[in-house]
Formats: structure tokens, C-alpha cells, sequence
């Protein structure tokens, strides 16, 4: 049997710089003892970095020629980048353990980011030789080759990943990319229809798509999927090595995005704990600081937030996000006075921060001052033009304030321009059109929009709030 890996973490999918891995029982007696590598700039390492390398080599060095010690220490360096040193891990369990694909894998994974191509695709090729059914290697390969720049030997590993994993996207996505490289558009469009179908939530395989699209003209379909495919980052094909990575993740900058990755998936209490364990290493990071007093005022813990911020403003008086955090948390709390000063603070340390304006926008909903909130919204939209969400804030209150149906139009017009995917938006403006006592204007809306928003959750809705509309008028 196998022994079981050292620290066990809860498996998460993980869209960071390449995917890395749950480690498999790997076998444990072998006959000779193992160089354990050590990296050259350990004594310069983040003083909790260096600490957990320091402890992962001193149980590594316990048995030198137990496979899944290597495979512990060789992923603790990759997590934390530290390439040479991760090689020397991997080529060890290749030694010892020369039936276990994930050694090959990670040897070559690491050789890439080391610079060194060339070795990475030598490891890939003995690897998908030996283990002609193991997936990820012919994911890796295309992925490298395609870096590499040569997408026709990128696309026949891709298609080789498609038969042996046909429901997975990034084999579509990988070939549909070969072919774009190519000029083949018109062949990358069903393979990247293929992808949107198997993953339609994936942006890489949106944008992939859109730009097929675009180079054969069909200009409002690139259109759209472009659009769905912004900010697109690839997510690299998981494996069985590719779950427990974040137990090694010890650079704080590494440990801030994840923590912030987590709270935006709703994993709120996952990122508290990862913020802990940063701020007991680093407890004068404002970042930190600012960070864990986010995920606790999301987490309806408002006063834990505030002391947080307060320590931050200890460190540092002027610290900015601090004051327009304390802004949102202080009305929790029911602190407005203190509200209303951090929020002018913030204007006054940042005065062309659209943040800070809005924060005292905030102030003044609560303390029920329209015509200021109002005032105070249309400088921050000054301040970011490009924010669709203030130009959604400013229609609304002025259909709030008195049906000033055309401002708001206008308003919810220029919300559409800015971010035309956004349901939300559409629906403002058909409600604008009803209330003005305009159902064929808003039918309007709902003809022109079908084909954009007819497949959103939300349309539904939308489509009976009109006929619901209508039906109350015959009545």
C-alpha cells in the first residue's frame, strides 16, 4: 500500500499559473538513499516560506527514498515557484518511482517554467510514450507546443486529449486555438462551439470563439462572444496532483489572491482562515489587513472589521482603502457621524477617487439627503466614466426622486454601453418604459435584446414582468 501524503487539504479547483496536484500513494522502500535538493536562496526566503521548506526538508530528509516524501517537497517548491529545486524533486521520483506518470508530468511542468522548453517536451514525449492513456500529459504537451509556437503538433496532442477525454473543454478549446494560429477558422468554430457546449461558463472558449467569428465576418456573433469571454485566464487541466496545492502555498502574495479567489466564490470562512494564517507572519500588512476586514464585514461580522481597519489606521492614518471601508462598516454599525468622517477623509486624501464619492453617497442615503447622494454620484461617475454600475445608481435615484423619466434613460442608456451583457441593466430600462407608460417601447427592448439575453436565468422573468404588465391593462 501507499502512504498518504502529509497535511491534508480539502480538494478546490484552483485557476492560478498551472495546476498543480493531490498526491497519489506512492510506493515507500526503495534501496538507496536520494540527494534532497535544497534551494540556493532559502536563507532569503519570506520568513513563512522558509519556515515550511525548512520543515518539509527536515521530514523529507527522515527517508530520502520514500517517493511520496519527494513528491511532498517537490510540489511545496513548484507552488512557491521555486523551479531548480522542484526538477531535482521530480527526476528523484522518476528514479524511484518510474511507474507513476505525475512524476514525468511535474519534471516537465517545472522545466518549463524554468525556461527550459526543450526538456519539458523531451519528459512529455517519454511520458505520453509510456502512459499513451494518461490525459494531462497530452494536455501539457499541447499547451507547451502551442507556447512554443507550433500549433499543428499542439493540435494533434489536443486531439489525442479529446478522445481520451471527450467531455472535457480544454481539448476543444486547445485545438480550436491550433487552428486559429493557422488561419483555419472556419474548422475552429464547431470545435470551439464544442467547448461553449461542454463549458459554457469557461470565458477562454467565449473569446476563442469570438475571434473565429470575427475573421469569417459573422460580426454580431463575434460580438457576443467576445464580450463573454473578457478578462478569459486558462485554467490549466486538473490531475490527481492538482488538489492539495494550496496547503503549500507560503508566498504571501500567493496567499492574498487565493484568499481573494475564495471570497469571491462565496467562500468567505476558507478565506478568513487563509487571512489568518498571513496576518500571524505579517501583522503590519495593511493589505492583509484590509483583506481579512473585507471578508468580515461580507461575512456579517462588521465589528470584527472595524477593529481590523482601526489597526490598519494605527499603522498608518492616511491609509485610504481603510477610511472607505470604515465608511460602509461604521452605517452597519450604526456610527454615522464616524461614517461621515472617514468618508470625507477619503475625499480629501484622494479627491479623484471615484470610491471615495460614493462612500459618502452611501452617508447620505442613510441619512435620507437625495439631492446630495445624487450630487455626490454624478462626480464619481465623473471621476470613472467607465463604472456602468454608478450610471445604474444615478437612474434609479432620480426615478426615486420624482420620475424624471428621460435623466434616467439616459443614465440607464449609457449603463447599457458600458457592460450590454448585464441583465440587470435591460431590466432597468424596461421598468423605466412601463412606468412612463410606454409597454410598446419595452416590448421593444425585450424584440431587440432576445437574441442577446434569451438564454440568460433571468429572461424569463423579464418576458412576464410585460405581459403581466399588459394583462393589468386590459383588466
Amino acid at each position: 500500500m501507499l502512504k498518504q501524503l502529509k497535511h491534508p487539504f480539502p480538494a478546490i479547483a484552483l485557476v492560478i499559473l498551472f495546476g498543480f496536484g493531490l498526491y497519489r500513494w506512492l510506493p515507500e522502500h526503495f534501496g538507496h538513499k536520494l540527494t534532497i535538493p535544497v534551494p540556493e536562496n532559502l536563507d532569503t526566503l519570506e520568513p513563512q516560506l522558509k519556515a515550511y521548506i525548512q520543515e518539509q526538508l527536515e521530514w523529507a530528509r527522515e527517508s530520502s527514498d520514500d517517493p511520496n516524501r519527494q513528491a511532498v517537497l517537490g510540489m511545496a517548491y513548484a507552488v512557491n515557484k521555486l523551479w531548480v529545486p522542484a526538477i531535482l524533486a521530480f527526476k528523484n521520483i522518476i528514479e524511484i518511482a518510474p511507474n507513476e506518470p505525475h512524476g514525468y508530468l511535474y519534471y516537465a511542468v517545472s522545466s518549463q517554467e524554468a525556461g527550459n522548453t526543450d526538456q519539458a517536451v523531451e519528459v512529455l514525449l517519454q511520458l505520453n510514450s509510456k502512459f499513451p492513456n494518461f490525459a494531462p500529459g497530452f494536455y501539457r504537451m499541447g499547451e507547451i507546443l502551442l507556447k512554443a509556437n507550433r500549433p499543428e503538433e499542439a493540435d494533434a496532442a489536443f486531439k489525442q486529449l479529446r478522445k481520451l477525454a471527450p467531455d472535457q473543454w480544454r481539448g476543444y478549446t486547445g485545438s480550436g486555438d491550433s487552428m486559429l494560429r493557422r488561419n483555419q477558422f472556419a474548422e475552429a468554430v464547431p470545435v470551439l462551439e464544442k467547448a461553449v457546449t461542454l463549458a459554457p461558463q469557461i470565458k477562454t472558449a467565449h473569446y476563442l470563439l469570438g475571434v473565429a467569428y470575427q475573421n469569417l465576418g459573422r460580426i454580431q456573433e463575434a460580438e457576443r462572444e467576445l464580450l463573454l469571454g473578457v478578462n478569459a485566464v486558462m485554467s490549466p487541466m486538473p490531475d490527481d496532483w492538482s488538489k492539495r496545492a494550496p496547503q503549500h502555498m507560503k508566498r504571501l502574495q500567493d496567499q492574498l489572491d487565493m484568499a481573494m479567489y475564495r471570497h469571491q466564490r462565496g467562500q468567505i470562512a476558507l478565506s478568513i482562515e487563509m487571512l489568518k494564517e498571513a496576518l500571524q507572519w505579517n501583522p503590519t500588512n495593511l493589505t492583509v489587513l484590509r483583506n481579512m476586514a473585507l471578508a468580515y464585514s461580507d461575512f456579517g461580522k462588521p465589528q470584527k472589521s472595524y477593529e481590523l481597519l482601526s489597526q490598519a489606521l494605527e499603522l498608518d492614518p492616511n491609509y485610504l482603502p481603510a477610511h472607505i471601508i470604515l465608511t460602509s462598516v461604521c452605517l452597519h454599525l450604526e456610527k454615522d457621524e464616524e461614517a461621515m468622517k472617514h468618508a470625507d477623509k477619503a475625499i480629501e486624501l484622494s479627491p479623484d477617487s471615484a470610491d471615495a464619492y460614493l462612500a459618502k453617497a452611501d452617508v447620505m442615503t442613510v441619512l435620507e439627503n437625495q439631492e446630495e447622494t445624487l450630487a455626490l454620484l454624478k462626480t464619481a461617475a465623473e471621476k470613472d466614466p467607465e463604472n456602468p454600475y454608478t450610471q445604474l445608481e444615478i437612474g434609479d435615484l432620480m426615478m426615486e426622486m420624482g420620475g424624471q423619466i428621460d435623466a434616467s434613460r439616459k443614465h440607464f442608456e449609457a449603463a447599457a454601453t458600458l457592460d450590454p451583457y448585464n441583465i440587470s441593466v435591460l431590466s432597468r430600462r424596461v421598468e423605466l418604459e412601463l412606468r412612463a407608460g410606454k409597454p410598446t417601447s419595452a416590448q421593444k427592448l425585450i424584440e431587440t435584446e432576445s437574441v442577446r439575453f434569451k438564454g440568460h436565468q433571468g429572461w424569463p422573468k423579464l418576458v412576464q414582468r410585460i405581459e403581466t404588465f399588459l394583462g393589468n391593462q386590459e383588466e
